[in-house]
């Protein structure tokens, strides 16, 4: 991972950024599809019951919109901190990190022991 390089190395910082870039559309890509489909879900929703509650529903849908829009910001930080420095270089953790395998539901700070 990205975390790990040893980023003192022009190119290995050019192959984090490319990295990065590469995630950084993945996570706009799946921000687009989950925006779609919260639409697709209101409209539905809006076709077959009363708006009543709806609103309750699709805030879970912004919370996850707005964990994407963090993620994108903090890729796009680590980005222009790799793009801009010369020397040594700290990658800080973004969420990607090798947190071991977790139970499904369990959050990140319950995780593995390091």
């Amino acid at each position: 991972t990205v975390a790990s390089w040893d980023l003192t190395e022009p190119q290995k910082r050019r192959d984090a950024v490319s990295e990065l870039e590469t995630i950084e559309q993945i996570i706009e890509k799946n921000r687009k599809a989950h925006t779609s489909i919260k639409d697709e879900f209101i409209r539905i929703w809006n076709s077959e019951s009363k708006p009543f509650a709806l609103e309750r529903v699709t805030e879970k849908y912004d919370a996850l919109d707005g964990w994407f829009a963090d993620l994108l910001k903090k890729v796009r930080e680590v980005k222009s901190q790799l793009n801009k420095t010369d020397g040594d270089v700290t990658v800080p953790d973004i969420g990607f990190g090798g947190g071991g395998n977790r139970s499904k539901g369990e959050s990140p700070e319950k995780g593995a022991n390091p």
